[in-house]
């Protein structure tokens, strides 16, 4: 059976850049990639309820976003995950992102 990998980046300039070289560095070694996971992403709010800084992250994720479809289309899973509240870290939260990424 041929490995998979499934990077994940979230929507911003550097990650891209990285995910990029590690995409690479996967072809190089033979590693085919099953997708890419699109993490970080913040949730969409009612219109005039946020904070003009998280307005301002959205629409820099928005344009990130349209970075990350135009080299890696057809990679980028349908699925994005959003920003959680917290970082992802022990059992509990990774049973929340499984569910996330699994529904």
């Amino acid at each position: 059976m041929e490995n998979q990998g499934l990077p994940g980046t979230p929507p911003g300039a550097l990650p891209i850049a990285v995910v990029t070289r590690f995409l690479k560095w996967f072809e190089d070694f033979g590693i085919s990639v099953g997708g890419i996971l699109v993490n970080g992403l913040l949730p969409p709010s009612e219109a005039g309820t946020e904070p003009e800084f998280i307005n301002n992250r959205r629409a820099m994720q928005a344009e990130h976003m349209e970075t990350i479809w135009r080299p890696f289309d057809g990679q980028v899973r349908a699925l994005l995950v959003p920003r959680f509240e917290t970082e992802i870290q022990g059992i509990p939260a990774l049973e929340r992102l499984s569910e996330v990424v699994f529904a």
